[in-house]
């Protein structure tokens, strides 16, 4: 390739390498999915698929992710054609809830613990939005002119703490997590197609990831949903 430092091609390619031809080139493998992630240049890229995680880029991941986040949290399951949607484990029937009523304190979290507790489990996990999680960050000691921080007490801070973009505006849940089940029917698969979707006139790849599963809480008491979580200091 004549004044060209770098040449991209896909994967699979029907282009042959010379290298005998152009001795001073180097030829490698390059993973990428989008221009926002990172690219693994190792002499190797392994295709198959494999039980370690080897991240690739955090982009793509990110954007399964958030799906899975939003199915197993948050979907409806409703029903769209042939395809019937996860039911989410806020929308679980049955599911113990209570209501953040103080907004000055963490009491609705230590609430939903005992209500966890006193069904005879131990809850490891509290699930959050980005919102809430900096409004609890910024609350206060509740002392009248005093700008301290409220520390969390123990019980919360025992508590593996995660936000994500897939949960619904201030809620928030928490519960032993070892009691719900993620069932597959099918794994997950990644197409790629340079016609579909009105990508050829384009010159673009389209790429999808399907995976067929259901989302369930073995033990619906394990779980606790909390809603209008919006401490006054957000």
């Amino acid at each position: 390739f004549f004044r060209l430092d770098e040449v991209g091609m896909p994967f699979p390619s029907t282009l042959v390498p010379h290298p005998e031809k152009q001795p001073e080139g180097q030829m490698k493998v390059v993973a990428r999915s989008t221009p926002r992630t990172t690219v693994d240049t190792s002499d190797n890229v392994d295709m198959k698929y494999s039980a370690e995680m080897r991240p690739k880029g955090e982009y793509g991941q990110r954007a399964m992710a958030v799906a899975l986040d939003q199915a197993c949290l948050n979907g409806d399951g409703s029903v769209a054609g042939n395809l019937d949607n996860v039911t989410g484990l806020l929308n679980v029937a049955g599911l113990p809830s209570v209501a953040d009523v103080s907004e000055q304190n963490y009491d609705f979290a230590l609430d939903a613990i005992g209500t966890v507790r006193g069904a005879n489990f131990t809850p490891n996990a509290f699930v959050t939005g980005p919102a809430v999680t900096t409004a609890l960050a910024k609350l206060k000691s509740g002392i009248a002119g005093d700008q301290t921080t409220l520390l969390p007490p123990a019980d919360f801070t025992a508590l593996n703490r995660m936000d994500t973009t897939s949960m619904p505006a201030q809620t928030a849940v928490l519960g032993d997590f070892t009691r719900g089940a993620i069932g597959m029917r099918e794994s997950l698969v990644i197409e790629a197609t340079r016609e579909g979707g009105g990508v050829f006139g384009n010159a673009q790849v389209a790429i999808r990831a399907l995976m067929r599963f259901d989302f369930h809480p073995l033990y619906i008491p394990a779980f606790c949903k909390m809603t209008a979580v919006a401490p006054a200091s957000a």
